[in-house]
């Protein structure tokens, strides 16, 4: 899993490996290459990791707020959940990740409630949701069948010395009792981005009228230093502050550019030159120059 640092950012790319097996054979070593052949150790999972899939689907829902829409219902393939205070719940346990088992596409979420409902089987309630940044790419829909993996000591981490961001890596797995090269063992390739590098997603995106012009504001967002909820707080590899602005008619991009901070004033005459006569759509981009742009914040303005 791509998953951007939480408890302890330090803004270094890894991956995040959980495993698990129906019969757990003991422990099981992650190898990596390159290519498919020349492998080296990259670590040893001592204890399977607590791992389900979801029964109900979860519909999107803003991480500024709990989510206490329907019953998130889970079978658990290994490991068990239970509900904490909301004094836990603050200081960051129960956390978990859901994704459709792909590398790159997980959001970071916490419950505060589980509730054994049938054998195997919890549902989840009271959830702080995209957490870590992942609020950015939450898809409208995780569907029933999505991945969860609890984020617990057993989930370990592929350090950035094992593998290149945009390069894709080999991984096999085995049982000690298994060859690498046998039908038992596991082999996939991977291609990571480097999630713990991408730039947060812009808050309070708003429009105010000055005059004739638009003055475009928001507040930036960083990777803290302390685990918070919020992500506050100036990342290591941030660099120089720029965001990218792009503003659409009906879809269509018609000004494209990069600023130094986060306020841009959208006067009447620029409005004019780019064909703007009623509403239009602002969308805004943190960028980092090890990542990139990031999600996209955007906004309707009424003209």
């Amino acid at each position: 899993m791509d998953l951007p640092t939480f408890v302890t950012p330090d803004s270094q790319p890894r991956l995040s490996v959980a495993m698990t097996a129906a019969n757990w054979p003991g422990p099981v070593s992650l190898y990596s290459s390159a290519a498919d052949y020349d492998y080296r150790l990259a670590l040893q999972a001592d204890r399977p990791s607590s791992v389900g899939q979801t029964l109900t689907p979860l519909a999107f829902a803003s991480g500024s707020r709990t989510d206490r829409g329907p019953d998130l219902l889970v079978r658990m393939v290994s490991g068990q959940l239970e509900s904490v205070t909301p004094e836990l719940l603050r200081a960051g346990r129960n956390q978990i990740a859901i994704g459709d088992g792909t590398v790159s596409n997980w959001e970071v979420l916490q419950f505060e409630t589980a509730e054994l409902v049938a054998p195997e089987t919890y549902a989840l309630r009271a959830r702080i949701r995209g957490l870590a940044g992942t609020d950015g790419t939450v898809p409208s829909e995780w569907p029933a069948g999505s991945y969860v993996v609890v984020l617990d000591e057993s989930v370990q981490s592929v350090d950035a010395g094992t593998f290149d961001t945009g390069v894709t890596r080999h991984f096999r797995w085995a049982s000690a009792l298994v060859a690498l090269d046998s039908q038992l063992a596991g082999h996939a390739e991977v291609l990571a981005m480097g999630a713990a590098l991408r730039p947060f997603k812009v808050a309070h995106l708003k429009a105010r009228v000055d005059g004739t012009d638009h003055a475009l504001s928001w507040v930036r967002r960083l990777r803290g230093d302390n685990g918070s909820w919020s992500g506050l707080g100036a990342p290591s590899d941030s660099g120089a502050e720029q965001y990218r602005l792009r503003l659409s008619v009906d879809g269509s991009v018609v000004r494209t550019l990069t600023v130094p901070s986060p306020v841009y004033l959208y006067t009447q005459a620029q409005r004019a030159a780019d064909g703007v006569t009623g509403t239009y759509s602002v969308g805004v981009s943190q960028l980092s120059s090890a990542f990139g742009a990031g999600p996209e914040s955007i906004l309707t303005v009424a003209g």
